[in-house]
């Protein structure tokens, strides 16, 4: 929401219905229903998630300056990271930036998501197509879990 509130569109995507519905009750916002192309359209104002699968989004013509990636590439096994970072570089306009939020812990901590996915794999899966940067790093002695 922060960056809409900053004057900013927001496009999210999630396949679960449940957390979009407590996404929007959490936040005191209505959304409007719609079918956009392979999805379900959750709208309030500039404000559109879409439900179902992400590798669909390439059917709805759109490209974006700036993604905010918080959970989903962590949440991917390791055969789909590839995948999920070609698709980026069709959504990404040329010029564009992703904001990626990875964790990395030791692989044989956990077998579920999130994943751990290091510094080393984000540069093999994205400095062809985009800058690699690491903005910070922290601590969190809670994860895995």
């Amino acid at each position: 929401l922060w960056l809409r509130e900053q004057g900013h569109p927001v496009d999210g995507f999630e396949l679960s219905e449940l957390a979009i519905t407590q996404f929007f009750d959490e936040n005191n916002l209505s959304a409007e229903r719609s079918e956009v192309g392979p999805y379900q359209c959750h709208r309030h104002e500039d404000l559109r998630i879409y439900q179902g699968d992400f590798f669909a989004a390439p059917e709805l013509g759109q490209r974006y300056r700036l993604v905010y990636d918080r959970a989903a590439l962590i949440a991917l096994p390791g055969a789909m990271r590839r995948q999920y970072a070609a698709l980026m570089s069709r959504l990404v306009e040329t010029g564009g930036q992703v904001l990626l939020v990875t964790l990395e812990y030791q692989p044989e901590q956990q077998q579920q998501p999130p994943f751990s996915v290091g510094e080393m794999e984000v540069r093999t899966l994205f400095e062809r197509d985009f800058g690699v940067e690491v903005l910070g790093r922290g601590a969190e002695l809670d994860h895995p879990r």
